[in-house]
């Protein structure tokens, strides 16, 4: 075709305009019409901007668009290179490019029929670009107008809206600009900013890049919407051969550079088209495209460069699995991403998924529970997870055939676990064959250490069939194998072959085998024992057994009193056993506090008469322990309070009433509750939360009486109850986040208490000052709860003044606080040693002191050891077990190195990779002594090396178990100021220090 010129271009423009009217032929208002979406055309002008931008000398000037709207047009401006006379008659022009040698709809639209879009909203488009100054009339005719221009940019074109759009559609287009959606940064290559300016706000989008070590790029894509700034991460990775012949891929990122699901899944041909897959991964591709660019055909014989295209997608898909693999970010946020389902819908979602099937059948892409990669074909999956606690990478091998377990992170894409079970045939590792190698091996066990027990024991909790006697004789059953270690640790059966117990639960014993002690006490492994029918074995077990069945309301009393007497001689088993057992029994003779009635209860809806107690309790009904019962009870020689502190044991509450009550939290809550721990992956989530029996009818009518007896009752309640817990857990970690429970709450912000004007009011931000003088009359254990009600004290005790001064001497605040006091996770409530300004010493000796008058200590404790017991197992045996357990579950339950082991009743030795690390006593102060009591190991201890810094010591109290944790850098301090009290013999009947 001869090259013409722009002047006659535009006459041959006017002749041609002229001879269409008189045909009626209307092709450019036709083509204009091809676009389903009015709003398409800022996509086409984007597109012509790229190209113009890469046609500049100076490549490396980045390019920059801005679009300008208000009621009556739109500007779009751009710094690429101007338009010439070709561009000029490619607009004008309708089936004309300035691309050769390609079809238009397989590019990305240097005018051609793309620009024709713009004539959805506008009938004469105005061109200012370069020396070019024109506007289009009929759709093909350049008219020139008034030269515009703007400073750091090469063109402008403007839209005139159509007098026929209505200000709704006007409306809606300045919103959709505005919302533009900005992914279509990531794939052009020159243009890196957008500014979007209309009436009602402003867009900015703006792309940077960065180049990893994948052989990918990772594109920031930065949005500025009205101010607000958000910005979203892609790993891009890019395939090129030839021009045209160019696919990528982008995998949404977080902000924590792990892959995150966004939900968008078009095809892209630099633009979304409406071609939606599968996969949660952004493609695009030089693909051909209808003449409207939304759609994308796909034919061998039509379009075979759009299969060629799908072939680049395939060896880019596999390329980038490679380096994923190569970098080990094949993780389950990965496969997240991905559809794996049997059928995709669509080319492209095929074409990725036979290439991702491929790889994961030949590669080693599959984590394992050792952090290493295998093929699918070397790894399996547990049947249930505590299996890949128990089974080590060797006997996987023996049992299995495989090499190692999945890795937990990937359990949580179910549907990719599925998929590799059904296409690549993913062995389950069953819990029948590791049940069936524990009965052919019996060295297996054997071989293992305590600690492997509980776990084991948790596995066989969950499936009966391991063990019961419905399936006796299968091959997996274990009920008569060596299953059970005794005292020594000997592997033993739990039953015999005739169904009598082989093994007893109990005390040790020469003769009979019973259940190694650590198991025993360990409440996971002592419910299965329970489950598997176990029995126990205690002095005294048969008679209450047998009181047990001769319950009677009528001679409620005496069985009451032959109860205590057998449970005051009994051991710790029989006590455990008789506090189950009458748990479950309605044997407690109470009276109802509001009719009188006379009933039987089960101990744990009874309460021990309280004056307190009944006025909180004048308009609720409660169940109060019978007067009748304390009444025999003392006439056969039991005090009223022996009998109440023996029906305490039996569940009989003598307070306030606590239990655990359902609380939500909702998402954005418990982020709050985590925003200083965060964990990931969260795999479980737990809420301890606690209420009051009776509170809501105290709520209902509250008097000033029960409203007193709640206030003194409120400071008995113990520290376990007085926050409640937030636990979430990740496969290698638990975190705990307290915040206030439900009982608080609720009187935080209802009205119970009376002023002195006896009008009720809330306790939230009520001064002390007036409240009733009643409440003055009562003194409460502890006002703990008077901060978190909120109330305002105008008064402080001298004795707090010096706590609080101490407190900010030393710098501790409410979070050090919260991590001194009872960790849930342990029996062990203790609190950090603070030594007093008046005992600080430089340096001191460490020798324990000496005291004159041991054994008036030890007359004024006789009275608490049983006869045959001596000093050292009844004082410190049980504290040490307390103690060990605290520091295995709570301060060094991370650490696979670390072992606590009880050296001998209370020393427990830590060995890091059995190098002894650390000595860790616990000791005991009575009740009534200031002396603190220490096993002989201590002075041994001191003998070899005074100052010594790898002790620390945790003293308890004798009844309960609080205790205070001294550190090693706190023992001379300590010791400066407390005495102590050294053991000189283990000996039975040995009272002696």
């Amino acid at each position: 075709m001869k090259n013409i010129s722009l002047k006659e271009h535009i006459t041959q423009s006017k002749i041609a305009v002229a001879a269409n009217k008189a045909k009626g032929n209307k092709h450019g208002q036709l083509l204009s019409m091809l676009y389903s979406d009015p709003f398409h055309f800022i996509e086409e002008l984007l597109q012509n901007a790229e190209d113009a931008i890469a046609r500049r000398k100076n490549a490396n000037e980045p390019g920059f668009v801005k679009i300008v709207m208000n009621n009556t047009n739109i500007d779009f401006l751009h710094n690429g290179d101007p338009f010439d006379e070709s561009d000029l008659m490619a607009v004008t022009t309708f089936a004309s490019t300035t691309k050769k040698g390609q079809p238009e709809i397989n590019q990305i639209g240097k005018f051609g029929i793309g620009f024709r879009s713009v004539y959805g909203i506008t009938d004469n488009p105005e061109i200012h670009s370069g020396i070019h100054h024109y506007k289009i009339v009929d759709f093909e005719i350049p008219e020139s107008v008034q030269p515009e221009t703007h400073v750091g940019f090469t063109t402008i074109i403007r839209l005139p809206f159509k007098k026929s759009l209505s200000m709704q559609f006007i409306e809606n287009l300045q919103q959709e600009l505005l919302d533009l959606n900005p992914n279509f940064l990531l794939f052009l290559k020159q243009i890196v900013h957008v500014e979007i300016l209309a009436s009602s706000g402003s867009t900015i989008l703006s792309v940077s890049e960065e180049q990893t070590n994948d052989n990918a790029i990772i594109k920031t894509i930065c949005v500025d919407r009205h101010g607000v700034r958000s910005e979203n991460r892609f790993l891009l990775f890019q395939k090129r051969s030839g021009k045209f012949n160019e696919v990528a891929l982008a995998l949404p990122l977080s902000h924590k550079g792990d892959f995150s699901v966004s939900g968008k899944r078009n095809v892209s041909v630099f633009f979304p088209t409406q071609l939606s897959i599968e996969h949660d991964v952004l493609v695009h591709g030089r693909f051909t495209t209808t003449p409207n660019r939304e759609n994308i055909p796909f034919s061998a014989v039509l379009t075979p460069e759009n299969e060629k295209l799908l072939e680049e997608l395939a060896v880019l898909t596999k390329s980038m699995l490679r380096s994923l693999m190569r970098s080990g970010k094949l993780t389950s946020d990965f496969f997240e991403l991905f559809s794996w389902n049997e059928t995709m819908r669509d080319p492209v979602s095929a074409t990725i998924r036979r290439a991702l099937d491929a790889f994961v059948g030949s590669e080693k892409s599959i984590l394992g529970l050792s952090e290493k990669s295998f093929c699918v074909s070397d790894i399996c999956l547990a049947e249930d997870e505590l299996l890949m606690e128990l089974v080590r990478k060797k006997d996987i091998a023996i049992i299995y055939h495989r090499f190692d377990f999945i890795a937990p992170q990937l359990l949580k894409v179910e549907r990719f676990v599925n998929y590799l079970r059904k296409s690549h045939k993913l062995r389950l590792a069953d819990i029948d064959s590791f049940a069936f190698h524990i009965a052919a091996n019996p060295l297996f066990l054997q071989k293992k250490t305590i600690q492997f027990f509980p776990v084991l024991y948790q596995l066989f909790s969950s499936h009966h069939r391991l063990w019961d006697l419905q399936h006796k004789g299968r091959y997996y059953n274990l009920r008569f194998a060596p299953l059970v270690p005794n005292q020594q640790k000997r592997m033993v059966a739990a039953f015999l072959s005739d169904g009598q117990p082989a093994i007893f639960l109990g005390k040790a014993s020469n003769s009979i085998n019973t259940v190694h002690p650590n198991l025993a006490s360990d409440p996971s492994s002592l419910n299965f024992f329970r489950m598997l029918g176990i029995p126990e074995i205690a002095h005294g077990l048969s008679d209450a057994e047998k009181l047990f069945q001769q319950f009677k309301h009528s001679t409620a009393n005496s069985w009451w009193l032959k109860m205590y007497h057998l449970y005051a001689k009994g051991d710790e088993t029989l006590r455990l056993r008789i506090v189950s057992k009458v748990g479950e029994i309605d044997c407690v003779p109470v009276a109802m506090n509001v009719s009188g009635d006379k009933q039987f209860c089960k101990p744990s809806k009874a309460y021990i008469s309280d004056t307190f107690l009944k006025k909180y309790f004048t308009f609720t009904p409660a169940l109060f322990v019978s007067e009748k019962l304390f009444q025999y009870f003392n006439a056969n020689g039991v005090s009223a309070s022996e009998l109440s502190h023996f029906l305490e044991q039996m569940g009989v509450k003598k307070s306030l009433k606590i239990f655990p009550t359902a609380t939500t939290l909702n998402e954005s809550e418990r982020e709050l509750l985590r925003q200083e721990q965060e964990v990931f992956p969260l795999v479980k989530e737990t809420i301890l939360d606690y209420s009051i029996d009776g509170l809501d009818s105290f709520l209902e009518h509250p008097s000033l009486g029960s409203s007193v007896a709640l206030w003194k009752m409120l400071g008995d309640i113990t520290e376990e109850f007085r926050d409640a817990q937030y636990i979430y857990e990740s496969y290698v970690r638990t975190e705990i986040a307290l915040f206030t429970p439900y009982f608080l709450t609720l009187l935080k912000n209802l009205n119970w208490i009376f002023n002195s004007n006896m009008q009720l009011a809330c306790p939230n931000g009520f001064n002390f000052d007036e409240l009733h003088k009643s409440y003055s009359e009562v003194f409460p254990a502890s006002m703990w709860f008077s901060e978190k009600l909120g109330m305002i004290g105008s008064g402080i005790s001298t004795d707090e003044k010096k706590m609080l001064a101490l407190l900010r001497q030393r710098g501790i605040g409410s979070k050090t606080l919260t991590e001194l006091v009872a960790n849930p996770q342990s029996e062990i409530n203790f609190v950090g040693y603070l030594e007093s300004d008046l005992s600080k010493v430089e340096s001191k000796s460490m020798q324990a002191t000496a005291l004159p008058d041991a054994n008036l200590i030890a007359q004024s404790l006789g009275g608490l050891f049983p006869t045959g017991k001596n000093w050292y197992q009844f004082l410190l045996g049980n504290k040490t077990e307390l103690l060990r357990n605290h520091l295995m579950k709570s301060v060094f339950a991370g650490s696979k190195t670390i072992q606590a082991v009880v050296e001998a009743p209370g020393l427990v030795c830590l060995y890091d990779n059995q190098v002894a690390m650390q000595y860790v006593f616990a000791a005991v102060s009575p009740d009534n002594g200031e002396a603190v009591l220490v096993c002989p190991e201590w002075r041994v201890l001191w003998q070899q090396r005074p100052e010594r810094k790898d002790v620390s010591l945790f003293v308890y109290n004798m009844t309960d178990p609080i205790c205070v944790e001294v550190k090693p850098s706190q023992i001379a301090n300590f010791l400066f100021s407390n005495m102590l009290v050294v053991f000189n013999s283990v000996n039975a009947n040995d009272n002696e220090f």
